[in-house]
């Protein structure tokens, strides 16, 4: 096979994988999409699913990448192969923490709903089940982000939005300088171990305000 048919069957066999994937995801979280829990009928919970995806899985290639240099990448033209993919690592971090932060705070906004006043009917999506038990699951809920859990949003916050950000600037900003490709990746290995840490305090908090109230 030459090797110009060689790279487009990759590039092909890439785009049907991120094609999988996504639609994976997103049959992944209509398991959650049921009107027995109105506290995960809603949009906001794909946007979180796919906010994780797309947080963790590039952080995860960089790490695989940052393990890996010197034998992925001949020697004599790794390093600006990796400075362009720290680059793009970068500004997918600066996309996907303004996702994550939609997401968190339209589920919040959401569960809040529940305690000022009548459930606004938009919000009320397509759950089959009648309007008080609407409310009553949504205030369970928010209880929760206000009770005894509520550190872990600002856990979520902190690590699954603002870490990657912050980061994420820091990274161009260090390339900038043409600082260390060593010190990159593990830096790179470091951001993903919080953002593991943050998406699952998210990720408790989610099945936390979904638990059962009947």
């Amino acid at each position: 096979m030459a090797q110009g048919e060689d790279a487009e069957l990759r590039r092909l066999v890439g785009v049907l994988t991120g094609v999988a994937g996504l639609v994976a995801i997103y049959i992944q979280a209509q398991v959650y999409r049921i009107p027995g829990r109105p506290m995960w009928n809603h949009l906001s919970t794909e946007l979180l699913f796919y906010s994780t995806a797309f947080l963790l899985g590039p952080l995860v290639v960089g790490v695989v990448f940052s393990l890996a240099r010197g034998s992925a990448v001949p020697a004599e033209k790794g390093e600006p192969v990796y400075r362009r993919s720290h680059q793009r690592l970068g500004m997918t971090l600066l996309v996907v923490a303004a996702l994550e932060a939609v997401a968190i705070a339209w589920r919040t906004h959401y569960l809040a709903s529940a305690l000022d006043g009548p459930q606004p009917v938009a919000l009320l999506g397509k759950a089959m089940v009648g309007k008080e038990t609407i409310r009553t699951a949504l205030a369970i809920g928010a209880h929760v982000l206000q009770g005894e859990y509520e550190w872990l949003l600002p856990v979520q916050w902190t690590l699954s939005v603002a870490a990657p950000a912050l980061f994420a600037v820091g990274l161009w900003a260090w390339h900038r300088r043409g600082g260390s490709l060593r010190t990159a990746g593990r830096a790179i290995i470091g951001i993903t171990v919080l953002a593991i840490a943050g998406e699952f305090a998210g990720r408790s908090l989610f099945y936390l305000t979904g638990r059962p109230w009947f």
